[in-house]
């Protein structure tokens, strides 16, 4: 069901977005209808993976997951990234 969520509510951010910008873009520059598809299904690659892996993380406890966030500025210039392993 959160799959389905993820995909509804990322349409519901992505084409009205790329509509509004499109009015106000000449038609040269507009963003094509296959690249707003393109947007929607390359971001959702990241949200399912991310919410996959915290319903293992609450489904499968003591296999060795760990979720949490990841605090200051390490080697990867990440500040506040959620981190799991």
């Amino acid at each position: 069901m959160s799959l389905v969520a993820l995909a509804i509510s990322r349409a519901l951010n992505i084409f009205p977005c790329t509509y509004l910008i499109n009015m106000l873009r000449t038609p040269e520059t507009r963003i094509p209808p296959r690249h707003t598809f393109m947007l929607w299904f390359s971001g959702l690659r990241g949200a399912m993976a991310f919410a996959l892996s915290l319903q293992a993380a609450s489904d499968l406890p003591g296999v060795g997951g760990w979720v949490g966030w990841g605090l200051g500025r390490g080697g990867n210039g990440c500040d506040g990234c959620v981190v799991i392993m």
